[in-house]
């Protein structure tokens, strides 16, 4: 039997989800009464991204990295590390990395766009080196 890395997954905020979907509603109802095609499909992009931010994670921390994805899931930005004293958290909430040849870094995580649960999560374990 296998031991499973754990893993910390952040989400997209909730309210930026809704208002994205909230408003590709709108333009699918509107799209019918307005002549031009590209209501409906703008509709339907937005309802896409709406869908896809309520199910797939921004940040993920393990298996020896945190990496940046975007809404299709592939990997934009990749943090590696072998310890998570790789990480330091200012009070601040500001998380720097610092790579194996010891350049530091700051990790651009935008507090506006995650959800505050998981943002807590994440510098919780990241604070107190949780999966050491």
């Amino acid at each position: 039997m296998t031991q499973e890395t754990p893993e910390v997954r952040v989400h997209y905020a909730k309210g930026w989800a809704i208002t994205i979907l909230i408003g590709a509603g709108l333009l699918l109802a509107m799209a019918p009464y307005v002549r031009t095609w590209m209501t409906g499909v703008i509709g339907a992009l937005n309802l896409v991204a709406g869908i896809l931010m309520l199910t797939r994670p921004l940040y993920v921390l393990g298996d020896g990295a945190l990496q940046v994805k975007n809404l299709l899931g592939m990997t934009m930005r990749r943090y590696n590390y072998s310890s998570l004293s790789q990480f330091e958290v200012e009070p601040a909430g500001a998380i720097w990395h610092t790579d194996y040849d010891g350049t530091r870094r700051k990790v651009r995580i935008s507090r506006l766009t995650v959800a505050s649960e998981d943002w807590k999560r994440l510098i919780d374990t990241l604070a107190t080196r949780a999966f050491e």
